[in-house]
């Protein structure tokens, strides 16, 4: 009871050996785990906490600050967080007037249901508009429409809010008479034609309730703003450039040479920001992917310019003197501490036995469904925009063309594309899912080994389908899997070494922990 008396006043939940647990960190832990999607109980994370305490104790008696990595892994912190400081200090003054937020909410609130032709010159849109006004159908005069939506749907462009909408359509769509056609309008695809079917405008008392949230989002937009443009000065001040050329050259991959992961993307003073940084930097951001999108050049080169961001917010802020501000200084010290349990962890880890040969084979034939292929088509395909372009492919098949050559010349699917048309196996138990959201793509998915279905929609647009013959389940040799079962195996002896690492620690050491009703109070 004397301990939890104490807690309330100094703000202590736990002590473990010499260290303190305070509530700022156990509500910062908890924040974090609920972000992960993990086990958020107070009382399961002021347990993880103690652990960290007394791992980072016996970190720091065994002298591990002193290791290259501990300290570069402070530095780094403390240059984040006094960036940050920096930060707040610049967008302090962001206010957001009451007609900015007015102006927002009708942006999203106002709402117009259209039908729209979309030509090419103000000549065609003219004609068109007299010929809707003599009693032509609009879903004629929609076929010519430059607009795919309303091309598709016979004119109808469906409901938009003054956001979704170019500014000079939105201006005609919520002036213009309901009922009446209107044009033409210059886009800057062309010239439109249009009728407002319906139009909802948001009221007062709806912006009332919504003002709070509205303000919110305004002032993250407009700090956002002022960030972006208070790094361009720093870019420009320092005269930096990154590297695109080299990274456009290692495509999606985030792996290479020694020499090409040290290669040199961007300088910041001395300081080097590296393949091997970038590339690691993109693992953190999306979870060691590499394909596709997510290790493209482009946000290879996005990561880049953050780590030089990073780098020259923190040459600015410790140049301020903000190194020294007392919340850099507990951020820094925090890193030291996550660096220290981090290495002294993987220490114990690399102490642990290796899996042996007999433990492997032993794990492999107890998991047999873990190690076994499922039944899978090889599959490609074409994607292109309209039902008209994909039955004028399907017919150039028919007469002969090869699949690979239009797949690399028409379809949409850049990487599919460059292969021509290959998208990989098909597992085909996952089609009768597919078929729930995607009937039309999971049926021409089914289509008979080597033929190429009918034209068939998805979200994405229109595919030809050709699948291979199916590969039949079958299970994967113990050899292709040797290396990562071992690799799992490694990992769980690592995992109950440092387990009983703390046992011990614990068993040595003097811990108190509040009451779990009082914990419970950070459940909220």
């Amino acid at each position: 009871m004397m301990f939890a008396l104490l807690c309330a006043a100094s703000q202590v939940v736990a002590r473990a050996g010499g260290a303190e647990i305070t509530a700022d960190l156990l509500r910062e832990r908890i924040e974090r785990t609920r972000a992960a999607g993990g086990d958020a109980r107070p009382q399961l994370l002021v347990q993880d906490l103690v652990n960290e305490a007394l791992l980072a104790e016996e970190a720091s008696r065994l002298g591990l600050q002193q290791e290259p990595e501990v300290a570069a892994a402070a530095d780094a912190e403390r240059r984040r967080a006094a960036g940050e400081r920096l930060l707040e200090t610049a967008l302090g003054g962001v206010q957001v007037s009451d007609d900015e937020l007015l102006e927002l909410y009708h942006s999203t609130s106002d709402t117009v249901r259209l039908q729209l032709v979309v030509l090419a010159s103000e000549a065609e849109a003219k004609a068109s508009l007299e010929r809707l006004r003599g009693g032509a159908r609009l879903a004629d005069e929609a076929l010519r429409s430059l607009d795919p939506q309303s091309r598709e749907s016979g004119g109808e462009f469906g409901a938009r809010s003054r956001f979704q909408l170019p500014p000079l359509l939105a201006n005609a769509a919520f002036a213009a008479p309901i009922g009446q056609l209107t044009g033409p309008v210059k886009l800057d695809l062309g010239f439109a034609v249009l009728r407002v079917v319906e139009r909802s405008l948001g009221d007062e008392q709806a912006f009332a309730a919504r003002r709070d949230e509205l303000r919110a989002f305004a002032q993250k937009q407009k700090r956002a703003f002022v960030r972006s443009h208070y790094l361009e000065q720093l870019r420009k001040q320092a005269k930096l450039a990154v590297d695109d050329d080299f990274l456009r050259e290692t495509g999606t991959r985030l792996t290479g040479a020694p020499e090409e992961m040290q290669h040199v993307v961007a300088k910041v003073g001395s300081r080097k920001v590296t393949f091997a940084d970038v590339a690691a930097e993109v693992r953190r951001l999306f979870g060691g992917k590499q394909a596709g999108h997510a290790s493209g050049p482009g946000v290879k080169s996005e990561m880049a310019w953050a780590l030089v961001d990073r780098l020259l917010l923190g040459d600015a802020a410790l140049q301020r003197g903000l190194g020294d501000d007392p919340q850099v200084r507990a951020a820094a010290q925090a890193a030291e501490r996550e660096a220290m349990v981090r290495l002294l962890s993987a220490r114990i880890r690399a102490q642990a036995p290796r899996p042996q040969p007999a433990e492997i084979e032993a794990y492999y034939r107890s998991q047999p469904a873990a190690f076994r292929k499922p039944a899978r088509r090889p599959c490609a395909h074409i994607l292109v925009a309209t039902r008209e372009e994909a039955a004028r492919l399907y017919g150039q098949i028919a007469r002969g063309a090869k699949f690979e050559e239009l797949a690399r010349d028409f379809s949409r699917d850049p990487a599919s594309a460059a292969k021509g048309g290959a998208i990989g196996d098909i597992i085909e138990e996952r089609l009768d899912a597919l078929a729930k959201s995607e009937p039309d793509l999971a049926a021409a998915l089914r289509t008979p080994a080597g033929e190429v279905s009918a034209p068939a929609k998805s979200r994405a647009g229109w595919h030809l389908i050709r699948c291979e013959q199916t590969i039949p389940s079958a299970q994967v040799p113990l050899a292709e899997v040797q290396a990562s079962i071992e690799g799992r195996l490694a990992a769980e002896k690592g995992d109950e070494a440092v387990r009983r690492h703390i046992a011990t620690l614990r068993a040595g050491a003097r811990i108190e922990v509040v009451p779990d009703a009082v914990l419970e109070g950070f459940a909220g």
